[in-house]
């Protein structure tokens, strides 16, 4: 007898209209291919329903968390016109490999089912439907990080196909990362198992959770707002307790501690999507704060498709390459670029720098490299995305050091270059824009970490004062 079916399904909040559970992880919401029994039919058999119960959204097999069934067709078609409007949020926690490059993001990659492999979808800028994910880190354990996802759109396999793509893959995903399970002795410095037991993994399914839900709940037009929060499960709860207790000396856990004590408690997190509130400049107020706007939003959308379609001419779609993104300059650049993108890439980033607070280019050069990166390169093709190419000591250092690790190829792409005389004569294989000599701004670029959000790349006033 499957031992799954006689699991009692927790029940969260429930009314006339609509249930609100805590669905296991092995069960399916829709009709098992292995014949076991379904959600629906285990919640009907404990509930013994009036109606039959309707879904109006699904979860993977494999992934835990909440959920919302309709006790009626009329509440399924109202909540799912809720959802298509958009006006239900909803919350994952994913334990991905890091570290990351950054402590959140806005990912909009459009997404399409896979030729190859009908039960898996990838991202496809043409065929793909959109799809936009927000997200942001709650904890870096070192080579783990537990981020909260919330999904605006709801794709198939979004988050699992979002973080794959951009280089930050679910710890353990069979479909999109490895299906290896985390073992405790993998962080656990001197771990040692009981006599004649193996070890028993940490956590060993996909490492994603639907943690919260916002939903109106009433018939009224003007409902109240209420969030329904699903507490995750003892493995995956456990695994981050331990990640946090054995993370990476350098690694500094969780960035607020609340949010673990949030977590163990199943209390509300805060949504990584804000709506902002406040004054918000226009576009033309930004550009009229700038007297040199180098290069407009429209010209640098029209870059980033022209530099797409000829990356896209030149790999093959059935051989993955490695893109190295140099940080912090070049990741906005990297992530439009993406999004275009029709072969398989496999995302790492890199941070390099000889720029230090000031607006002239340092003679040392810097590298803070992961062994993961590295690793990733040998008989691989690798193509090296930059910002700019300016003096070329930082792109001309970098690709020394990936040349030294056996790529099969290496080639560059680069967003801007200055008109100068370059102190190192580099071939850019995929160039955009050139602009004038001056300490350029804005589209990620910065001064001394300020100016990245500007949608525009301008040249820094130069009567700028810190």
């Amino acid at each position: 007898m499957n031992t799954m079916a006689k699991k009692r399904i927790e029940i969260l909040f429930e009314n006339d209209e609509i249930l609100v559970v805590n669905k296991p992880v092995g069960i399916s919401v829709t009709a098992d291919r292995g014949g076991a029994d379904d959600l629906l039919m285990l919640l009907t058999r404990q509930l013994s329903p009036a109606e039959p119960l309707r879904l109006v959204h699904r979860l993977d097999k494999e992934t835990s968390g909440i959920l919302l069934i309709a006790r009626s067709r009329t509440a399924q078609s109202r909540y799912s016109r809720l959802f298509a409007k958009r006006m239900i949020q909803k919350l994952y926690l994913a334990i991905v490999r890091g570290p990351l490059p950054y402590r959140g993001g806005s990912i909009k990659d459009p997404i399409a089912r896979s030729k190859r492999n009908p039960q898996a979808m990838h991202v496809h800028p043409r065929l793909g439907k959109p799809s936009h994910t927000v997200w942001k880190e709650l904890a870096d354990f070192g080579t783990l990080s537990l981020v909260a996802a919330q999904i605006v759109t709801g794709r198939t396999h979004q988050i699992r196909v979002h973080f794959a793509h951009r280089g930050m893959p679910l710890a353990i995903d069979p479909i999109y990362a490895s299906a290896e399970p985390l073992m405790l002795s993998a962080y656990k410095s001197g771990y040692r198992p009981k006599i004649d037991k193996e070890e028993p993994p940490l956590i060993d399914r996909l490492t994603l959770h639907a943690y919260q839900l916002t939903i109106p709940v009433g018939p009224q037009e003007d409902a109240e707002m209420r969030t329904f929060t699903a507490p995750p499960d003892k493995k995956f709860v456990a695994a981050v307790k331990l990640l946090a207790k054995y993370k990476d000396k350098s690694a500094p856990g969780f960035h607020d501690q609340n949010d673990l004590l949030r977590i163990l408690r199943s209390e509300q997190m805060e949504y990584p999507l804000k709506t902002e509130t406040g004054q918000r400049l226009s576009r033309r107020e930004k550009e009229a704060a700038y007297n040199r706007i180098l290069v407009s939003e429209e010209q640098l959308e029209q870059t980033v498709r022209d530099l797409a379609r000829r990356l896209n001419d030149s790999y093959p779609v059935n051989e993955p390459a490695t893109a190295v993104v140099l940080l912090e300059g070049a990741r906005r650049f990297a992530e439009d670029l993406l999004k275009h993108l029709v072969f398989t890439v496999e995302v790492r980033y890199l941070k390099a720098s000889s720029y230090y607070g000031s607006t002239e280019s340092s003679e040392l050069v810097c590298i803070e490299d992961s062994e993961k990166t590295g690793g990733q390169i040998a008989g691989r093709n690798v193509l090296v995305i930059d910002d700019i190419y300016d003096t070329g000591r930082t792109l001309a250092h970098v690709l020394d050091w990936i040349r030294t690790r056996q790529p099969k190829s290496v080639k560059t792409c680069v967003l801007l270059e200055k008109r100068v005389r370059h102190e190192k004569q580099i071939t850019i294989d995929f160039g955009g824009l050139e602009v004038d000599n001056a300490f350029v701004i804005g589209y990620g670029l910065d001064y001394d970490g300020k100016f990245r959000d500007l949608p525009f790349v301008a040249a820094l006033p130069d009567d700028f004062e810190n």
